[in-house]
């Protein structure tokens, strides 16, 4: 299928596109509730979120430009076992995420490019 969750089995986009979440609704609906961060599943996905071309490119990270300014927005891959990204990178990601949600947010509403390191995150989250 050459999308995420595109399995004929598997009704998430057609569950999202019907309860009116997609693209521009998703983005009002996060100006409105104004949650600390974002997480999405998929580049392509948050390419459609934040109105980007589907060949911009987009790292999987805290973005330095959110599409709804003062919420922090990150790009993680699908932590499904099928995933091509290796594991290890997505621990790795999954505890970057854990830590930029922890942050209080920005006052500014502007978020910040630096990638987060292992050594930025708390001593508990080295547990295995």
């Amino acid at each position: 299928m050459g999308h995420h969750f595109g399995g004929r089995n598997n009704h998430f986009w057609t569950l999202l596109h019907r309860s009116g979440s997609t693209d521009r609704r998703l983005r009002e609906k996060v100006a409105r509730l104004r949650p600390r961060i974002v997480c999405l599943l998929g580049k392509d996905v948050y390419r459609a979120y934040a109105g980007l071309p589907r060949g911009r490119e987009v790292a999987w990270e805290l973005q330095a430009s959110p599409p709804v300014p003062g919420v922090r927005t990150f790009v993680m891959p699908n932590p499904s076992a099928r995933s091509t990204v290796p594991f290890e990178e997505r621990l790795r990601l999954f505890r970057v995420l854990q830590e930029a949600a922890l942050k209080p947010p920005d006052p500014t509403g502007i978020s910040s490019r630096r990638k987060l390191s292992s050594h930025d995150l708390s001593p508990g989250l080295h547990r295995p």
